[in-house]
Formats: C-alpha cells, sequence, structure tokens
C-alpha cells in the first residue's frame, strides 16, 4: 500500500506507532534504506506503518526542507508535521538517536548517530558517505550540491566517530554491507 493511502485509509494507532521520523534525504528509500533497514528487526510494508510514518514528526534539516524539488514543488507534504533543524539534534533526548547534519550531498542532507546497548555507537552515512574509498580519500561525487559541504561534513563525521569510538556504517558500501546482519537479523 502506498504512503499516501493508508494516510487517507487508516486511523488505527496502536503502542508501536513511531513518533517520529527522520529524513535523511528528500526521497522515501534514502529513509528506508539508511536509517530504517539497519536498526530495526524488520521494517514492516503494510499500510500500519506507512500510515505510522504520515503522522510522526519528521525531523529534516531547514535546507532540505525548503530546497525546492522537481517543477519548484515541494518535496515535503506541507500538512505532515514537521521540525525544521539548523543543526544535530538528540531525538529522543537520551542520546540514544541523533540527527547529524552532514550537508553538501543534498542542502541539507543529515546522517544518524545511534548508540546501541550491546552494538555501542554506530554512525550511519546515508548518502554523507558512498563508499570505503570514498571516505578515505574524501572524494566528492560530482553530483553533490556542495563539495565543501561535503568536506566539512565528512570532517564533522570523523570528530564524532573519534568522540563516540564509533562505528561508520555506509550506505552504499557492497563489501561493508556484505558482512553486515540483514533482516530479519538486528543489531542490539
Amino acid at each position: 500500500m502506498q504512503a499516501d493511502a493508508a494516510c487517507t485509509q487508516s486511523s488505527e494507532k496502536t503502542l508501536t506507532t513511531p513518533r517520529s521520523s527522520i529524513a535523511v534525504g528528500s526521497n522515501w528509500q534514502a529513509v528506508r534504506d539508511s536509517v530504517l533497514a539497519p536498526i530495526l528487526p524488520a521494517v514492516p510494508t503494510d499500510g500500519l506503518f506507512a500510515f505510522a510514518l504520515c503522522t510522526a514528526m519528521l525531523f529534516v534539516q531547514k535546507e532540505e526542507y525548503e530546497w525546492p524539488g522537481p517543477g519548484n514543488k515541494p518535496r515535503f507534504n506541507p500538512a505532515h508535521p514537521v521540525t525544521k533543524l539548523e543543526g544535530d539534534r538528540d531525538v529522543f533526548g537520551d542520546g540514544s538517536v541523533t540527527v547529524i547534519r552532514t550537508l553538501g550531498h543534498t542542502p541539507g542532507h543529515q546522517s544518524l548517530l545511534v548508540r546501541l546497548p550491546k552494538t555501542g555507537a554506530v554512525l550511519l552515512s546515508g548518502d554523507a558517505v558512498h563508499s570505503a574509498e570514498n571516505w578515505e580519500h574524501r572524494y566528492v561525487p560530482e553530483q553533490n550540491t556542495s563539495k565543501e559541504q561535503t568536506l566539512a561534513s565528512m570532517q564533522h563525521m570523523a570528530d564524532l566517530i573519534a568522540k563516540e569510538k564509533a562505528q561508520l556504517w555506509i550506505n552504499h558500501d557492497a563489501p561493508q554491507a556484505s558482512q553486515k546482519r540483514h533482516s530479519p537479523e538486528f543489531y542490539e
């Protein structure tokens, strides 16, 4: 079921309905692949989950929210609840999930720092970094909106990794991904 259809067809909420969603970029695949899949045991694809996403508070960088989409149309539904960020943000106030401002791939790209009880700190790159080689040599893909912002974001990520003793999980790095657990397995 499409998310839009679920928004209008379902009115049931449960205790497991998420109250927050985080857009790393302004496309659904980026949210699903880099944010939800690595940290949840399973991501339901039914209408209830889609409804939960359309009623949850959206955390997105102000620049991403205001970046015009194709045909100068908004990239996000203006009626959807949103918190426009201007920097890093501790989502729940307990340090477990922090939105990290990583501009450059898009004007308001963001990554996630997740602190798991057994795994420890994990920085989910989203599209801020595409491969281990890209990370090691600080390559900036041509399609990024800003080389300078991308390089500054990579430095911010490196500083966080050192401070938090975090693992960097690179969303598009196939060799790294092949070594990670995939649903239905999960990380704690």
